[in-house]
């Protein structure tokens, strides 16, 4: 990997990264074009977790034997400070276990990898003084302790970041690429009004993750990265001040740093391709994620979402698959959009749509008559067409067609949706949900009844050969 230096250019008075729009000045040198991967992060109590026992002499290199634990609410701020403090500058990186998950069970267990190495994941605490029993029962939430023993905190562990930069890494090209991590603190207002509302801050812990990845960058196992920290005193849990955050903190910081690396041309047409954003959807208040994304919208983030929280929590391992990486355009829902304003892979869907609506509409007025509303759809009488896009990597796009059935037979109804997933499985029985790239569905109106057509003429009956043979009895008594 390409080991990259800071990013910004000359700094202004105020701390922004100065611009010839802002300050008036020549315009620098042309300068390669390169690209800027940014990924934002929302720091939550979810983030850390700590692990406590005898005070750490590197013997249990996967630290089994410790306890596992987190600060409780209203110690988040105090427990993380003294933590930061602990560490120093040239902590050494702690690891933990690498597992995948079998997607072939319907529970997706966590199993061995075929590389079961160790993985960056946190931060050794050397020669921690060890807590009290009355401490780690009053300021922690534990796993495993039960005894009223004193414990020293051995190390502090960041699972979700660990498993979130190596996604992220995965999607970027380390070519000319230059790399910025957003970590957002705040803190929240506690339902106890005797508690401090700073008390709860994740600002200690963001600066401890940016400890972690600069060690981890100075130990090999990361190209450089450039961290940022934005905090915030609003509530996180208020909507309303959420927006303010956003609005007067968040989208400046993001424009500051988009301006300082799209210096030649910050409002040409191909800024999107060499400013890229990705967006972490952890865990945190909901109010302060959704205003995160809202905000963030116009710069058609990547969508990188861990889906398992607990994963480190209950095995102590990290997975890879609990994130899952979604385009923006896989991951965005939008208002209805005028067919005409459709591109890529909808615009296919769109115009496949279009002509099963003109086979639909020549069967219906075929002089030969249909079956749909005497038969096919005898039950709704309404009709929905479907078409599904199906790709394999480095193959192209293949359409399916799918229409409803609404027969009123013991069965059951058919969605069109179903039928068109089921007509693909059938045509390639190796086909992967994956593989499953858009789906659209349009209903249409069936003509009255006195514009239905010919009838059809009269099937024949089915007529069964052999009655059934009653089963014979079970050996253990019960019915066949």
């Amino acid at each position: 990997s390409t080991f990259l230096k800071r990013i910004f250019g000359p700094q202004s008075a105020s701390g922004a990264a100065a611009s010839p729009r802002e300050t008036g000045a020549a315009s620098p040198a042309p300068k390669p074009k390169g690209v800027t991967e940014l990924l934002v992060h929302n720091v939550s109590h979810t983030d850390i977790a700590i692990s406590y026992g005898a005070p750490d002499d590197g013997a249990d290199a996967w630290d089994e034997a410790a306890v596992l634990a987190r600060p409780q609410f209203s110690f988040f701020a105090k427990v993380s400070a003294e933590l930061l403090a602990t560490a120093g500058d040239d902590a050494a990186v702690a690891y933990a276990r690498a597992r995948k998950r079998d997607d072939a069970d319907a529970a997706y267990p966590v199993v061995p990898d075929v590389a079961d190495g160790g993985v960056p994941c946190g931060l050794v605490l050397k020669n921690a003084t060890p807590w009290p029993a009355a401490r780690l029962a009053n300021e922690l939430k534990y796993k495993g302790w039960e005894d009223a023993t004193a414990l020293a905190p051995r190390r502090v562990y960041f699972p979700l970041l660990a498993i979130l930069v190596r996604a992220w890494l995965r999607q970027c090209d380390d070519r000319n690429v230059e790399r910025v991590v957003l970590l957002v603190s705040g803190c929240g207002t506690p339902r106890d009004a005797t508690k401090d509302a700073k008390a709860n801050s994740t600002e200690h812990v963001a600066a401890l993750m940016e400890l972690f990845l600069t060690r981890v960058a100075a130990a090999g196992n990361l190209p450089s990265i450039k961290v940022v920290r934005l905090h915030s005193e609003a509530n996180v849990f208020r909507y309303d001040e959420n927006i303010s955050f956003v609005r007067h903190e968040l989208e400046p910081a993001v424009a500051r740093l988009r301006t300082s690396r799209v210096v030649d041309d910050p409002d040409g047409a191909d800024w999107y391709a060499r400013f890229r954003v990705s967006l972490a959807f952890a865990d945190g208040s909901p109010a302060r994620v959704a205003t995160i994304r809202t905000s963030l919208r116009g710069y058609r983030p990547t969508c990188m979402y861990v889906w398992q929280l607990k994963t480190f929590w209950q095995h102590r391992c990290l997975v890879d698959d609990d994130v899952e990486v979604l385009p923006f355009e896989a991951s965005e829902a939008v208002p209805a959009t005028p067919t005409a304003l459709a591109e890529g892979e909808v615009r296919l869907v769109v115009d496949e749509v279009a002509r099963l609506r003109t086979n639909w509409e020549r069967a219906v007025a075929a002089p030969a008559g249909h079956d749909m509303a005497r038969f096919w759809h005898r039950k709704s009488k309404k009709v929905v067409l479907a078409v599904l896009l199906v790709q394999k990597p480095g193959e192209p796009p293949k359409l399916y067609h799918g229409a409803n059935m609404e027969v009123s037979m013991p069965t059951g109804s058919l969605c069109a949706e179903r039928n068109v997933i089921g007509s693909a499985l059938a045509d390639d029985l190796g086909l992967k949900r994956s593989h499953l790239r858009c789906v659209a569905v349009l209903g249409l109106a069936l003509p009255p009844p006195g514009e239905l057509g010919p009838a059809p003429e009269p099937s024949s009956p089915v007529r069964i050969k052999e009655p059934f043979e009653t089963p014979p009895a079970s050996p253990r008594g019960g019915g066949g």
